[in-house]
């Protein structure tokens, strides 16, 4: 096994054995989404990872950032989680 393949299973082991099992119920997986936006010609379009159940309120859930959490102020200066944010309004 190449050393990039023990590095993604040893991420997905770390993920299931501890962000996991805090997701109580899954809303949506591999949602896409479009976004109209009046200074762009096309729809900004995207996929959300997971809508899930987390710590008692709805959370959008990118793999990739999963490993750790932001701040309300640190997600505003994200443009992927402000358009995740936008597709997905009732999660936070």
């Amino acid at each position: 096994m190449g050393g990039l393949q023990r590095e993604r299973r040893k991420t997905a082991q770390k993920f299931l054995a501890e962000e996991a099992p805090k997701i109580r119920q899954a809303r949506g997986i591999e949602r896409n989404f479009e976004l109209q936006i009046t200074a762009l010609d096309a729809p900004f379009v995207g996929i959300i990872d997971l809508v899930g159940q987390v710590k008692d309120r709805l959370t959008v859930i990118d793999f990739k950032a999963a490993g750790s959490d932001c701040e309300d102020d640190e997600a505003a200066l994200s443009d992927q989680l402000m358009a995740y944010a936008l597709a997905e309004p009732e999660a936070q």
